[in-house]
């Protein structure tokens, strides 16, 4: 059979290195048009596409499941958020997603776009906390100035076991609750009024009766939106992968295990080739085959044990094995879909979890959820894989998503400053001691030792730029005039001693200010480090900019 899986390309995508600017992709001005054309090319999908379902009557249910779950959730903590008006299934849905986590203004960006994007074509912006994703650190870094610029650690937790966000627990309440203080004098004077410590009372107000670390931080910093009058709703994906909409989407692809693998592991590889990457294990590895067990796109793990394993899947006449390890974890039925589901939900109900992994949480969300996905740019690379995932397996056109980005910097500056700097610098040093009759003034060209070492600086040149042949039968050989170039320079060069102290010491300082800078100067601190006016001025100007 020909492959009729999509030629991928190379995509070339960067984050702006000037403080203060954003990336939009498409364009910000364009985007209620992509939005529209998305709209009608997914409602468009009329024939059975799962279950006796067409792509837009899923959509339908998923959406306006997505919505209810959302409104629930961001209820309990955002009341004024939640708006109750308009009929769920019929509004655009601009939906993003990250781990939630204290991640950097960059990735903040997507929900403000979010949120313009829904009140600019009248929808409902929604962010999906990625809960399924490992909590790995227990710490936050922040930049040092003494003795020398360096990163440094502050800790929110007792280090604990990388268990996923949904999982995540606080060890050690104690440094816990020292932590917004402790983040806010390391970061001083570097940054002045963070937003750990002018918010530090909705901090206090997340953690109140929470122990899900995850879920205080997502609060937390949604608490913060809400003062900026941003208007999103939100939902941990944990609780979107119990829904009944999810579950059908997960027996589709546990039934076509085997299928779904064979184009999963092409696209990868399509991608990999497109990329010029060798190692098998990047970006993601292949989906694995352990005898009769086909690996899927999916984590299981107990809420006793959460420890993430892949999900392996055995077809046994009609039955469909799921475990991991060799290990049979439990047994879907084939039947009618509502039984599936009806299994699936025994299932979570013993302890047991199911939830995506990267590629499939994209999948879902772009197929039966969002109207347009907005993406980081990690996200907006990988998520070619998923381009050719839809057209390759589920034979359909994928929608466009946004690639979106923003640079903020608690220093800034531009490092190509000081790299013109050091590149003029050492350009003059070189001068000094190659060429020091350049620099040197004209009273001193004209004394009577520096004119005749000149002088004889261009003999000797004229001398080596002389052929062997030519050169032969001189006494003089190429050596000797090389020492004696030398000998001149050395001599000439004294006269330029203040000349080179000063340069010396200006190539010092710029190559110290570039290593300051490559530590102050990152984009990678958390949102937390900056002050509401710098988060205000670099949002919102971006986006009044259009």
């Amino acid at each position: 059979m020909t492959d009729q899986r999509p030629r991928m390309v190379h995509q070339r995508i960067r984050a702006p290195q000037a403080n203060g600017n954003v990336l939009v992709e498409p364009p910000l001005s364009s985007l209620p048009e992509v939005v529209r054309k998305n709209r009608q090319q997914l409602s468009s999908q009329l024939g059975d596409f799962l279950f006796g379902k067409s792509l837009d009557e899923l959509r339908q249910q998923a959406k306006a499941e997505l919505i209810c779950l959302a409104r629930k959730y961001t209820r309990r903590y955002q009341p004024n958020v939640v708006n109750d008006s308009g009929s769920e299934p019929d509004l655009p849905l601009i939906v993003s997603g990250h781990q939630p986590e204290l991640f950097h203004p960059g990735v903040w960006f997507k929900n403000f776009l979010v949120h313009h994007l829904a009140e600019k074509i009248r929808g409902v912006g929604v962010h999906f906390l990625v809960d399924n994703d490992l909590c790995r650190q227990r710490s936050v870094r922040v930049p040092q100035e003494q003795p020398s610029a360096h990163f440094a650690s502050v800790p929110f937790d007792r280090f604990g076991q990388a268990v996923p966000y949904e999982e995540a627990t606080i060890q050690d309440r104690r440094v816990f609750d020292q932590f917004g203080a402790n983040v806010a004098d390391a970061v001083q004077p570097i940054a002045r009024n963070p937003l750990v410590r002018t918010q530090a009372k909705l901090l206090n107000h997340a953690s109140d009766g929470s122990e899900n670390i995850g879920q205080i931080f997502s609060q937390f910093r949604h608490a913060i939106e809400g003062t900026f009058g941003l208007s999103n709703l939100e939902v941990p994906l944990s609780h979107i992968a119990d829904s009944d909409p999810f579950r059908m989407f997960l027996w589709h692809l546990l039934q076509q295990a085997a299928t779904f693998r064979d184009h999963f592991n092409g696209s990868l590889a399509e991608y990999r080739r497109v990329n010029r990457i060798r190692n098998a294990a990047q970006p993601i590895p292949d989906l694995a085959v352990n005898g009769d067990w086909i690996e899927t796109p999916f984590w299981i793990w107990r809420s006793d044990e959460p420890v993430r394993r892949p999900l392996f899947v055995r077809l046994q006449g009609t039955d469909t094995q799921l475990g991991t390890d060799g290990t049979i974890w439990g047994t879907i039925s084939f039947g009618s879909i509502d039984a599936v589901v009806d299994q699936f939900r025994q299932l979570r109900n013993q302890g047991i979890k199911i939830r995506t992994r990267a590629i499939t949480t994209t999948l879902f969300a772009r197929l039966f959820l969002a109207d347009i996905f907005v993406h980081g740019i990690g996200g907006a690379k990988y998520d070619q894989i998923t381009n050719c995932l839809m057209e390759s397996f589920f034979r359909i056109s994928p929608p466009a998503f946004v690639t979106a980005t923003a640079t903020l910097r608690l220093t800034p500056g531009d490092p190509a400053d000081w790299d013109q700097q050091i590149r003029s610098g050492r350009q003059r040093l070189r001068q000094a001691q190659y060429q020091p009759e350049t620099l040197l003034p004209p009273d001193v060209l004209r004394q009577d030792q520096v004119s005749s070492a000149c002088a004889s600086k261009r003999e000797w040149i004229d001398h080596n730029l002389l052929s062997p042949q030519q050169t032969s039968g001189l006494p003089q050989s190429r050596k000797a005039g090389h020492d004696a170039i030398v000998q001149v320079n050395r001599f000439l060069s004294g006269f330029l001693d203040a000349f080179i102290r000063d340069e010396q010491e200006a190539l010092e300082t710029a190559i110290l200010a570039k290593k300051r800078w490559a530590v102050l100067g990152s984009r990678e601190f958390s949102f937390i480090l900056f002050s509401e006016k710098a988060i205000r001025g670099t949002m919102f100007d971006a986006l009044r900019r259009g």
